[in-house]
């Protein structure tokens, strides 16, 4: 945990406009973004509230700020997090390899032409 703290701080929060969502007093999600790109470094949505329509919360403040499109990058593994971004128009592309813990991770890339909503 302390070296995801020092990341956020130190890189994340660096690079990043970061927006909370709060339930009930306490964090439950964020997202980390550069709207002047559309790049989303990090969305995240704590396991208690996932399903909850935080996470969809947050992709449409990155919209609101990104309206010609964005993209990210999540692991491969996480089939949970690709389903999201698939379900709300995002389209897979490219693989890498995630710099940070070495594993593989495909690139999603949204377009408002590509938006099922």
């Amino acid at each position: 945990m302390g070296e995801w703290r020092a990341r956020l701080r130190d890189e994340i929060a660096v690079h990043n406009t970061i927006w909370v969502a709060e339930a009930a007093g306490r964090v439950v999600g964020f997202t980390a973004m550069r709207a002047d790109d559309g790049y989303i470094d990090q969305l995240f949505v704590d396991i208690d509230v996932q399903g909850s329509g935080v996470g969809s919360a947050l992709l449409e403040v990155a919209r609101e700020l990104a309206p010609m499109g964005l993209r990210l990058h999540t692991l491969v593994e996480n089939a949970p997090a690709r389903a999201f971004y698939e379900k709300r128009g995002f389209v897979p592309g490219g693989m890498e390899t995630n710099a940070f813990n070495g594993q593989p991770n495909i690139e999603y890339v949204w377009r408002p032409h590509t938006d099922p909503r």
